[in-house]
């Protein structure tokens, strides 16, 4: 997995930075998986720099946070959050479990 900094993604009609708040949504519309960042919605970090593509499907949480979202953060913590409990997720649960959850919710 190719990480992308967000140092040289910023150009014409991008914001330099976004809320942390505008950062999570961002994931949730390029994952559609839902994150809270542990730090103020008001907190200004650098946009979310998706991969070309939604992350794959068989990518497990903790890999997800660690390779993908932390860096992005300059190590802030971050949580993968459970459309069905909404209680935070780790460990060795696929992003596709996460995914299908959504979907199939009522």
């Amino acid at each position: 997995m190719q990480l992308i900094s967000s140092a040289n993604v910023t150009g014409v009609g991008m914001p330099s930075t976004v809320s942390v708040r505008e950062w999570e949504r961002q994931v949730f519309k390029q994952e559609r998986i839902r994150i809270v960042v542990r730090a103020q919605p008001s907190e200004q970090v650098a946009p979310y720099v998706p991969l070309s593509k939604q992350s794959r499907n068989d990518l497990y949480v903790d890999r997800f946070i660690q390779a993908h979202l932390r860096p992005q953060l300059n190590g802030k913590s971050v949580e993968v959050i459970s459309p069905t409990t909404g209680a935070p997720v780790f460990g060795e649960v696929p992003l596709s479990t996460l995914r299908q959850s959504r979907t199939t919710r009522t």
